[in-house]
């Protein structure tokens, strides 16, 4: 059975979602501003899984990893329980946009780009949600989310962990992003800033992603749990 790192099964964590998304369908008032998604792209053994961590805390915002989006990718029950958390208007529109994404030139055809596709625009389409990696800043629009690329040093990163296999490691997504979406995973035009964490402290990009959130979609989008860093 998948687990996350908090040994909560992916199963009772994604089942508990839905049945909020469900719930927060049946009394949606019209007129609910979109509160918008984080996505992380992050070197390999570099901190970006511990920033969504803390920008989870602070924010109530659910962190979808690698393991996450694929449980949901490649489980039909899931995803078909995903989209009929939907009212039928939106179910359209997330049809049409993943119809067009799939059309569009620069995404490969494989099947599993399918569902990927849809399985991060139906997550995304609730919002409050923060992607690590899978490609996400490619899937939703600049209008669904703040898109961040977090780089770190490969001196520091082999600090952090695996030193043999960093180097390697980078290849790998790099080839990953390339074959799926016909893209550089380290240009900087797709996404809206880079925060460099040899750079600049935890606290700092923390606070730093804290506020760009609230410009691009309001302060009624976070759900500040927690005091914010103070130098």
């Amino acid at each position: 059975m998948q687990t996350l790192s908090r040994h909560i099964p992916v199963e009772s964590l994604i089942s508990r979602q839905i049945e909020l998304w469900r719930q927060k369908q049946r009394r949606a008032q019209n007129g609910d501003a979109f509160p918008g998604n984080l996505t992380i792209s992050r070197d390999f053994g570099g901190r970006g899984n511990e920033l969504a961590a803390r920008l989870s805390e602070i924010t109530s915002w659910k962190v979808y990893d690698r393991e996450i989006v694929d449980y949901i990718a490649q489980n039909a029950h899931v995803r078909k329980a995903i989209v009929e958390s939907f009212d039928e208007k939106t179910r359209r529109e997330l049809e049409v946009m993943l119809s067009n994404l799939l059309n569009a030139n620069n995404f490969s055809r494989e099947s599993y780009l399918k569902y990927l596709i849809k399985t991060v625009l139906s997550v995304g389409a609730h919002g409050r949600a923060i992607f690590l990696g899978r490609g996400a800043n490619f899937i939703l629009s600049d209008s669904q989310a703040l898109k961040v690329r977090v780089v770190e040093s490969v001196k520091d990163r082999k600090r952090h962990g695996d030193a043999d296999s960093v180097e390697k490691r980078d290849m790998e997504r790099a080839a990953y992003i390339n074959r799926m979406f016909g893209a550089h995973i380290h240009q900087l035009s797709h996404y809206h800033l880079a925060l460099n964490l040899s750079k600049m402290d935890m606290d700092m990009a923390t606070e730093t992603l804290i506020v760009l959130l609230r410009a691009k979609f309001g302060e009624h989008s976070l759900d500040i749990k927690k005091a914010l860093p103070t130098s």
